[in-house]
C-alpha cells in the first residue's frame, strides 16, 4: 500500500508552461480507444525516482478514466483517485477515498484532485467517453471546471 505525503518542487515555472493536451475524434468503434491502449502500453505508467537511498518518490505519466454515461464531476474526481490508486497497485482504495468519502464540497474535492495531480507529477489524464459527462450549468460541474485544474496544474488533458 503505497500513500505519499512527500511534495517534490520540480524545476522550472509552472506558469510558464502551456496548458496542453490532444482529443481522438471519430465514430463509436473505429478504434480510437484500442489504438490509445496500444500506445500507452509502451509507455511506463509510474516511474520511480530515488533521490535519496531508501527513498521512493513515483511519478505518475498518465492515468485513464472511463467516464460513466450522466455522471457528474464528483464522480469523476472519484474515478481519478480510483485511477491513482490502480497505478500505485494500492490494493485498498486510499486516494478514491480521500476524494470521495473525505472531500464534502465539489470545489474541495477539485482542490483534491489538482494536489494530487502536483503530488505524482502526474502527465496526462485521459478521459475516455467524455461526452458522456453531464456538464450542467453550475460553473464547477462544467467544462470550465475541467480548465481550472488544468490551469492550476498544467496537467495535459486528452479526450476520446
Amino acid at each position: 500500500m503505497l500513500a505519499i505525503n512527500l511534495v517534490i518542487n520540480m524545476k522550472g515555472k509552472i506558469e510558464d508552461s502551456a496548458p496542453s493536451g490532444f482529443a481522438l475524434l471519430g465514430y463509436s468503434g473505429c478504434g480510437k480507444s484500442s489504438s490509445l491502449k496500444q500506445l500507452l502500453d509502451n509507455i511506463p505508467q509510474v516511474i520511480m525516482h530515488h533521490p535519496d537511498p531508501g527513498t521512493s518518490i513515483p511519478q505518475i505519466t498518465y492515468l485513464v478514466v472511463s467516464c460513466m454515461p450522466n455522471s457528474n464531476f464528483s464522480t469523476l474526481y472519484r474515478q481519478i483517485g480510483e485511477a491513482i490508486d490502480n497505478a500505485l497497485g494500492n490494493p485498498e482504495p486510499i486516494y478514491e477515498v480521500m476524494i470521495n468519502k473525505k472531500c464534502k464540497s465539489l470545489a474541495d474535492k477539485q482542490l483534491k484532485v489538482c494536489q494530487l495531480i502536483e503530488m505524482f507529477s502526474i502527465g496526462t489524464i485521459v478521459m475516455d467517453e467524455i461526452q458522456l459527462i453531464d456538464f450542467n450549468t453550475n460553473r464547477e460541474n462544467s467544462y470550465e471546471g475541467l480548465l481550472g485544474i488544468v490551469n492550476k496544474t498544467k496537467v495535459a488533458l486528452s479526450d476520446m
